[in-house]
């Protein structure tokens, strides 16, 4: 009797043999909750924060044809974004006294801010790419006044 096929994961399968092969550009969109709520997972995003970090650095050596570019916005009741379209040279990985906690949450804006931006800097772009996003929060929202949940439920579809 032969094995039954499933396939979804052969799709998964051809289209991740397909990525790995290609000259495609990543463009990873982190935002990263910096809120005092945040303090109770402060380990706990740390290291998830890391993780992904060494994550992309790992996907640039093992696929060289790839360029992977990360963007960092952080939140509490203010947004910044530190980091835009930087190669993974540039990425470090955050610690106790570089990660801290304070203010309230501008969740929607921060999701906002940064994908807008992102976009704009897509605009032009002629070369294939794939955006991928990364949010670390606990998921408290308290402070945005720019966007709101169903602009950002739109923006995501």
């Amino acid at each position: 009797m032969e094995p039954t096929k499933d396939p979804l994961n052969e799709a998964a399968q051809d289209i991740k043999a397909e990525i790995a092969n290609s000259n495609i550009s990543f463009y990873h969109l982190m935002v990263l909750d910096r809120s005092g709520s945040m303090s109770n997972v402060r380990k706990e995003t740390i290291s998830g924060y890391n993780e992904q970090i060494q994550t992309i650095k790992a996907l640039q050596a093992k696929y060289t044809s790839q360029k992977h570019y990360t963007t960092l916005v952080l939140f509490n009741h203010e947004v910044t974004t530190p980091l835009f379209c930087v190669g993974v040279s540039e990425l470090t990985e955050i610690n106790d006294s570089t990660y801290v906690t304070d203010g309230g949450t501008s969740l929607y804006d921060a999701i906002g801010i940064g994908m807008e931006t992102l976009k704009e800097q897509l605009t032009n772009e002629t070369n294939p790419y794939k955006v991928l996003v990364t949010i670390l929060t606990d998921g408290e929202e308290m402070n945005s006044t720019k966007y709101k949940q169903n602009q950002i439920a739109e923006m995501i579809k």
